[in-house]
């Protein structure tokens, strides 16, 4: 029997699953760990580029318990550009520090990566 049949060189995705079924109810009711301030500043230079933009923090910011990390974003706009996206980006080191943050746009849910991550983000604006 091949390690591929046998399931050793690939374990079973079902705890994982689960596990991330449990960490998405969990982030529906907890708070991301970004300050009040650090949220506003968010809202504003994302606001300012596109006042219909719908914004989303994931990765480790989005958990309570996690340490560290940088400020991961996701916004969904049709109106910010690459240049757009580096103004974002650039205002949002400016105004919130020497920080490392990664600012993503998508015109809509069709990414796998915005797939992926959509189960475990908290919305913004």
């Amino acid at each position: 029997m091949s390690l591929l049949a046998s399931g050793q060189f690939f374990p079973s995705t079902r705890p994982l699953w689960k596990s991330l079924q449990k960490n998405t109810e969990i982030l529906a009711s907890s708070e991301m760990r970004l300050t009040q301030h650090q949220q506003a500043v968010i809202r504003e230079t994302v606001a300012e580029a596109d006042p219909s933009a719908r914004t989303f923090v994931f990765g480790s910011r989005a958990v309570d318990d996690a340490r560290g990390g940088d400020i991961d974003l996701l916004c969904f706009s049709r109106k910010i550009d690459r240049h757009g996206r580096r103004r974002i980006k650039r205002s949002l080191c400016d105004r919130l520090g020497a920080q490392k943050i990664d600012f993503i746009v998508a015109d809509d849910e069709a990414s796998p990566f915005v797939r992926l991550i959509m189960p475990t983000a908290i919305r913004l604006t």
